[in-house]
């Protein structure tokens, strides 16, 4: 992957993946939303690490969907509400990587999986 490909997380860098792939798919959001921002699907791969450096560990998840505020992913491993994230999330048209914090954490009914969304920390 060219490294023009791996970009620091923005809102500008959102919404433009956002319009991108939408346009590209040439539909609009059709579902019920409760956020501020619509949710897409971007299936992809997300590598977290604790942002306080304390924990050398690094998960992986499945992106489900992302805003321009937040990601929706899976993962096999269980993060409480407010943990600050290091993550990079890899997709078709980029890299990028930046912070989260979890907004919540919830398992998978009959799975060993949970449903994690993190609302992203933009710094512009």
């Amino acid at each position: 992957m060219p490294t023009e490909e791996i970009v620091k997380l923005t809102r500008k860098q959102m919404a433009r993946l956002i319009r991108m792939r939408t346009e590209a798919a040439g539909q609009e959001y059709d579902g019920t939303e409760q956020r501020r921002a619509k949710r897409w699907p971007f299936p992809g791969t997300v590598e977290l690490r604790y942002s306080t450096g304390d924990d050398p560990n690094q998960w992986f998840a499945t992106c489900r969907d992302i805003s321009e505020g937040g990601m929706g992913m899976k993962t096999d491993t269980y993060f409480a509400p407010q943990t600050l994230l290091d993550i990079s999330v890899h997709l078709p048209e980029q890299t990028f990587y930046g912070q989260a914090t979890v907004c919540h954490c919830k398992q998978v009914e009959g799975e060993s999986e949970y449903l994690l969304g993190v609302q992203f920390i933009f710094d512009d």
